[in-house]
């Protein structure tokens, strides 16, 4: 059985089963928000459900075969071709991009909990903000990552964007973060979570192998990348001329493995004096932190698997965990799927899992 969706009006209500497509891709992301393409047959039915209302109301595509994954549509292209025939592309992001609609109004500062401050930013600008205009209707929050993972922070945040300011925090932390759609309460919760080590060097929970030894790799690319790799962030913030404070996070490398880069937070402030020096630092500081936290070397392994054959995605294996993967040249990591592509089109049902080192 192929790929099904529902098409849903602003209000979740169902207004079209959507089975006849000619491709689908579905991708999911650990840190970022993912997104989806349909391509349908141009019918005077689709073209009447899927065009946008004269406000751009919202809209929503949820998987059918699971109904807790969810995107909204931002995109509806319609084209037409003598000989191909006329198609609608349907495009969107998954539900995660609701914290892109918003922004941190005004100066707030966060010490403590990294895990708190994401908590606090979705709260107070979506599920529960003081502008009741600004509040999503049945929308939570629910931290699902061990006190472990949790790590200080100091923060301060005016005009950001929450969507942005969340991955933020949680590529420093290495976790992700998802919304999971409740359909038949029409709810969105918006989750914090970690994956879990399905890795050989581990006996808690059966192993997760993807290699051409286990006949479920068809094919893989590994690569590293250290072209944007930073390893020294000079952090400049509020003052004038060289009276401006500075503070600078470094991994202490040298000479030439020494990689700098300048972080202009003159949008940070003490709000004269009201906030201490040493907060101060420490938001100057976790700036710092964040950047190279998001330039590390990229190291990245891509595998077109079997996706009936050996290890189901959503079922053996999740987006989040760490597996093992090994090619035919002996080359074995244990990296995190941070990435998932799920496509249908004619030629069937294809996964593309995206892995990283963390």
């Amino acid at each position: 059985m192929g790929l099904m969706f529902y098409l849903l009006d602003k209000d979740m209500n169902l207004k079209k089963i959507i089975e006849a497509y000619k491709s689908a891709i579905w991708t999911e992301r650990f840190y970022e928000c993912g997104d989806f393409e349909l391509y349908i047959p141009a019918t005077k039915d689709a073209i009447d459900a899927l065009n946008f209302d004269y406000q751009g109301s919202t809209q929503y595509i949820c998987r059918a075969d699971d109904t807790t994954k969810c995107g909204m549509i931002e995109s509806v292209i319609i084209s037409t071709d003598a000989e191909d025939g006329n198609y609608i592309t349907v495009s969107g992001r998954t539900l995660e991009a609701i914290l892109f609609r918003r922004v941190v109004l005004s100066q707030v500062t966060y010490t403590g909990s990294a895990l708190k401050t994401i908590e606090m930013l979705v709260k107070k600008s979506l599920e529960a903000p003081m502008d009741a205009r600004r509040a999503i209707n049945n929308l939570t929050f629910k931290n699902s990552v061990s006190a472990g993972k949790d790590q200080p922070l100091s923060t301060q945040y005016s005009g950001d964007n929450v969507g942005e300011a969340v991955e933020a925090i949680c590529k420093t932390l290495i976790i992700g973060y998802c919304a999971n759609f409740d359909l038949e309460n029409k709810a969105i919760e918006i989750e914090i979570f970690e994956g879990t080590d399905r890795t050989t060097y581990q006996h808690d929970v059966p192993p997760v192998i993807f290699s051409n030894d286990f006949n479920n790799l068809l094919s893989s690319s590994y690569g590293v990348d250290v072209k944007g790799w930073k390893t020294s962030a000079l952090v400049v913030g509020e003052g004038e001329g060289t009276n401006r404070m500075r503070v600078e996070y470094t991994a202490n490398l040298t000479g030439i493995e020494r990689r700098e880069m300048y972080l202009n937070a003159q949008n940070t402030s003490t709000n004269g004096e009201e906030i201490s020096p040493s907060i101060y630092n420490n938001i100057l500081y976790n700036q710092g932190y964040q950047a190279l936290s998001e330039n590390r070397p990229k190291r990245e392994t891509e595998a077109d698997v079997a996706p009936n054959y050996g290890f189901k995605l959503n079922q053996d294996y999740f987006i989040g965990d760490e597996v093992t993967v090994k090619n035919e040249y002996g080359i074995e990591i244990t990296p995190r799927v941070v990435e998932v592509i799920e496509a249908q089109d004619d030629t069937g049902y294809s996964i593309v899992p995206t892995f990283a080192l963390s």
